[in-house]
């Protein structure tokens, strides 16, 4: 067992070298080992960036927390810095969602000069594709903008946070995934997801499991057995029984320990790096866990940026 955990040690940390050397052959990480990538070297860059437009799927990784760019998106990337004003040309360009997506992916491969490393851990580097995409943050379709958070937040810069706090309070939704995200800025004096007592922590939390670990009810579900055996230390917003409190993913939880339970519903564990989370966050006062919608957990943000904004800029 110990010369498997070994091996494959190596193969990752071999890996992570091969995708950033700039040779002729490049490798993806996959589970297991590394695929080769084919570099469109010949095809000129516009013709590149068109063929977004295409039927395109990310390829399989076999970890989540590895994007498994296309061919295509590598190639585009391989042209660097040169590749990013006719990627933004082209979005604007585009209708397809196939051609938008993909934009964003390979500027996010530009950002990080198509270097895959770690697990929970993403170096981002340039700062030109770095501005590109935070332009995306007030997009007024959703998915693009959430998409473009997520990949920012993986390697989350504090000069991110003026323009996160912009467009969370230009924003007329509940702004979900900007709520989330900054929790991967701002782990210290943050107006959510404070620091619960030890005593709650280790309160002992039981329910079902569904078959479908994405059904709408689970979340609301996991509330109530909270609100049943934690009524006099946790209050529980009413609204959140009733909404579909699912993000982009689910995830299967399992009873168990308050403290660890509270901190997967609200994505405050080491997976926030790749994943938004859930539509439902928390924050302490006088002792007392109040677990609330993303609307009041945006007022809190935007509450406590009044009070900071000034000595942020100073930075």
């Amino acid at each position: 067992m110990k010369n498997l955990l070994l091996l494959n040690f190596i193969i990752l940390l071999c890996s992570s070298n091969l995708i950033g050397q700039s040779s002729s052959e490049v490798y993806r990480i996959v589970e297991g080992g590394t695929k080769k990538i084919n570099i469109d070297t010949k095809t000129d860059l516009e013709t590149l960036i068109l063929k977004l437009e295409n039927d395109w799927e990310l390829e399989m990784t076999g970890k989540r927390y590895w994007i498994g760019y296309t061919d295509l998106m590598y190639s585009i990337a391989s042209r660097k810095e040169e590749a990013i004003k006719p990627l933004t040309d082209f979005y604007n360009s585009t209708s397809t969602e196939n051609g938008k997506f993909g934009v964003l992916y390979t500027l996010h491969l530009i950002g990080i000069e198509s270097n895959i490393t770690g697990r929970f851990t993403e170096s981002f580097v340039n700062s030109k594709a770095r501005k590109t995409i935070l332009e995306f943050v007030y997009s007024k379709n959703e998915k693009i903008r959430d998409l473009s958070i997520e990949l920012l937040m993986r390697d989350p810069w504090q000069s991110d946070v003026p323009i996160l706090m912009d467009a969370m309070q230009k924003s007329i939704n509940d702004s979900w995934t900007i709520v989330n995200a900054l929790i991967r800025y701002i782990d210290k004096d943050a107006p959510i997801q404070n620091e619960i007592n030890d005593s709650l922590k280790q309160r002992i939390i039981e329910f079902k499991t569904p078959d479908d670990i994405c059904d709408k009810e689970f979340i609301p579900n996991i509330l109530k057995s909270i609100k049943s055996n934690l009524s006099e230390s946790v209050y529980i917003e009413k609204e959140l029984f009733k909404q579909n409190l699912n993000g982009y993913s689910c995830t299967g939880f399992q009873s168990g320990r308050f403290g660890e339970l509270i901190k997967d519903i609200t994505n405050n564990n080491v997976f926030n790096y790749c994943s938004l989370g859930y539509k439902v966050q928390y924050y302490v006062e006088d002792n007392k866990v109040y677990i609330c919608s993303s609307e009041t957990a945006k007022k809190r943000w935007l509450d406590w940026w009044k009070n900071r904004q000034n000595d942020w800029n100073k930075k």
